[in-house]
């Protein structure tokens, strides 16, 4: 079996959202995409070796990799421009997944990275000064809010996350 490989070129990323040039097997175009994130370059090249793989024709592939949207709640981007602040959301619930946000979000950022986030209550709580100390550290600002306490104080959850950042 020979393999087909897709790749990326001249990867730009912009409050916009991420724009290459895609070179496949069937041919080769401007990518622009709405997806935030290095890797969701990742993800289209994938998209387009499985749409490639079943014969869809290169210039729909392009269109349909021009308008695919993330899921609900992962890396919406609700707004931004390249004179306005880029407004995301992401439902990033762990340390790990809030880092990868994070550090994505920092190459479509012309500016200050801001991060406005809180943790969800009677949920691992181990995991709260933690996310404290990864937003400390990757974002240029830190706001804490409630998500959800639940059973708990929410003022409680908040300082545990802030137990995780320098003072």
């Amino acid at each position: 079996m020979r393999t087909r490989s897709c790749r990326a070129e001249a990867v730009v990323s912009s409050p916009g959202g991420i724009r290459f040039t895609l070179h496949t097997p069937w041919g080769s175009g401007a990518l622009r995409s709405p997806l935030l994130g290095r890797f969701n370059v990742d993800n289209l090249l994938l998209v387009a070796a499985c749409l490639g793989a079943l014969e869809f024709p290169f210039v729909r592939m392009l269109d349909a990799l021009n308008w695919l949207e993330p899921i609900r709640g992962r890396m919406n981007r609700l707004a931004g421009t390249a004179t306005q602040p880029l407004l995301v959301i992401d439902y990033a619930h762990t340390p790990d997944a809030l880092q990868q946000a994070l550090r994505a979000l920092r190459a479509h950022c012309a500016g200050r990275l801001w991060c406005v986030f809180g943790c969800g209550g009677e949920r691992d709580a181990g995991k709260r000064p933690q996310m404290g100390a990864l937003a400390a550290d990757l974002a240029d600002r830190v706001l804490l809010t409630d998500d959800n306490p639940r059973g708990e104080d929410g003022d409680a959850i908040i300082a545990a996350i802030r137990a995780g950042m320098p003072d």
